[in-house]
């Protein structure tokens, strides 16, 4: 819902999915709920995942997902790494499924850099940021 704060001060409207529907949030936040994520309309421009990694979530998004959405849409995982199939991706990414990528995490967390995904001009990757403060690095 910190998302569609933020999306709604830009006139978008947002559709979400989640496990458990909230209906009080949704005139609130201005959100329509959807039934799953094969349910992406292709007006979105940007896909944003915001769930922890459990075994119902691991590879929450299959190729099908991708298919739904425009060809200039953007992907933004900030969950963990393993909520998408990083293979997958670098294929959709490839093909020119949709537009551009951003991915918090990878997996495993430090992924070679000769993998396809650093040869792709159109994803931006960052680390997990929860190392750097000076009493983890300690």
């Amino acid at each position: 819902m910190e998302v569609a704060k933020r999306a709604n001060g830009f006139d978008m409207g947002v559709p979400y999915y989640a496990r458990h529907r909230r209906p009080e949030a949704e005139p609130v936040f201005e959100v329509v709920y959807v039934e799953g994520l094969w349910q992406l309309r292709p007006e979105v421009a940007f896909v944003t995942l915001h769930v922890p990694l459990t075994p119902d979530t691991h590879h929450l998004m299959g190729e099908v997902e991708p298919t739904a959405m425009k060809s200039t849409a953007f992907l933004i995982n900030i969950s963990r790494g393993g909520i998408l199939d990083q293979e997958m991706l670098t294929r959709v990414l490839e093909r020119g499924v949709i537009a551009s990528a951003g991915l918090y995490m990878a997996t495993p967390e430090s992924i070679p850099v000769d993998h396809a995904l650093f040869k792709l001009s159109t994803v931006v990757l960052t680390s997990h940021i929860g190392s750097a403060p000076h009493e983890a690095q300690r």
